[in-house]
């Protein structure tokens, strides 16, 4: 009997509950995906187009710490980013 944890129940091969059940498997968020969720887009295309052999200017890489920091902080959990 295969079990999966979806939301905290237990779902087996027995019988199912009545109504509407929707089955979604959820993965973190990459650290371009959150920049993306949070407004930060320029930061997203900055980091996307740069070459790393030099340095990020300062105020960059100083927003992206920050931002690296909070990404850490929240989990990168999808509904978290959203609030």
């Amino acid at each position: 009997m295969r079990r999966r944890l979806t939301l905290g129940v237990y779902l087996t091969d027995e019988s199912f509950p009545v109504g509407k059940v929707t089955l979604l498997d959820l993965y973190p968020m990459s650290f371009e995906e959150f920049l993306a969720g949070v407004g930060n887009q320029r930061l997203v295309e900055l980091l996307r187009s740069y070459v790393f052999s030099h340095p990020l200017p300062q105020t960059a890489h100083d927003r992206s710490w920050d931002l690296w920091k909070r990404y850490l902080i929240v989990g990168s959990l999808p509904e978290v980013v959203d609030l």
